[in-house]
């Protein structure tokens, strides 16, 4: 009975050596499998050491109390499960620091391709329609015709003023096509991003101030030639020659004019007829009409009359005042004969040339 005692116990100790050999075998296995799978991306390693850590838990976990059950040896198997635990929990750590790392990539990558996928939208903003009384349509002609003005001196969309250092969000004046703008810019934004830059409005800015006011003290019988003019009261920007009646525009824009004289009308029993034209480089663009008839009176009859315009204009184009229709003996009252004019809003991509 002894020695069969003896040689059951022997088997059960080589058993058991058996079983820690196959052990540390199987570690090192897994270890240089770890040391391998370095070499390839983190996605792989994190599915592999899952997979490993699940099969240590239970796989090994299962296989252990069945090696043993001959054996009735829980005290070594609980001490093997001790030692599995202390592997598995400093790789359950690390397994969630890089699923963290992971995931805080994936958020990058996300943005990344956001970013793509925007500048490829800019991109072909220039190919697509304009609908009319669409804002979004007026807004992507504006950043279009904001992108073609590069290279101008001044500043003409918020990615301009981003370049040249602007951080803080605000109002800001840039250059649109033929006046300046303002803008919003919120720099917190990204350039693709539709709130990145909203129009507000345009800005009343001249080179130079343009404006002129001259009368005539003198009454002009005559037809068909420019109206002349004694006094010039004002004349700021030069474009005014009171001796020859003309005015020549010193800039590019868009000008008011308003005129306004008084028509004196004899005596007479027949329709009388009084006519002023507002001539553009020798075009009518403009005319004033009066009449009288019946007029009982011995002397004469006075009639007041005005015209007014906006015009657009170009530097070096000529606007002047002509009768152009007058009855006998039908004359342009004295003392009582004004012109005015100013600029209104100067085309500054002409100006700026």
């Amino acid at each position: 009975m002894n020695l069969k005692g003896n040689v059951t116990q022997l088997m059960l100790v080589l058993s058991l050596v058996r079983y820690k050999l196959r052990v540390c075998n199987e570690n090192k296995l897994i270890l240089s499998t770890i040391l391998k799978m370095a070499r390839f991306s983190a996605f792989r390693f994190i599915v592999l050491l899952m997979t490993w850590q699940t099969f240590a838990t239970f796989t090994l976990g299962e296989k252990l109390p069945k090696e043993f059950d001959d054996a009735k040896s829980k005290e070594t198997y609980e001490v093997l499960v001790q030692q599995i635990n202390k592997i598995t929990k400093p790789l359950a750590a690390k397994l969630a620091l890089l699923e963290a790392k992971i995931s805080e990539l994936e958020v990058q990558v996300q943005r990344q391709e956001s970013l793509i996928t925007s500048m490829k939208n800019q991109e072909s903003t220039n190919n697509l329609p304009v609908s009319e009384n669409s804002e979004t349509n007026s807004a992507l002609v504006r950043n279009a015709d904001a992108d073609l003005r590069q290279g101008t001196r001044l500043p003409t969309s918020c990615l301009d003023l981003r370049a040249n250092g602007h951080t803080s969000s605000g109002l800001y004046s840039i250059m649109g096509s033929k006046f300046v703008e303002t803008v919003f810019c919120d720099f917190s934004k990204q350039s693709f991003e539709t709130s990145f830059q909203k129009w507000i409005g345009y800005v009343d800015v001249k080179t130079a101030p343009v404006y002129f006011y001259v009368n005539r003290n003198s009454h002009l019988p005559t037809a068909n030639v420019s109206i002349t003019y004694e006094s010039a009261r004002v004349n700021v920007g030069g474009g005014m020659n009171a001796a020859t009646g003309k005015f020549t525009a010193p800039r590019t824009g868009i000008y008011f004019f308003s005129f306004s004289a008084v028509a004196a009308f004899p005596a007479s029993s027949t329709l009388l007829e009084f006519s002023v034209g507002l001539y553009l480089n020798g075009t009518l663009i403009g005319a004033s009409y009066v009449e009288e008839a019946n007029i009982d009176s011995v002397n004469h009859h006075d009639c007041p009359f005005s015209l007014q315009s906006t015009v657009s204009l170009n530097k070096g184009d000529q606007i002047w005042l002509q009768i152009r229709l007058l009855s006998s003996r039908v004359y342009l009252a004295n003392h009582y004969t004004y012109f005015t004019g100013w600029l209104i809003e100067e085309d500054l991509s002409q100006s700026l040339l």
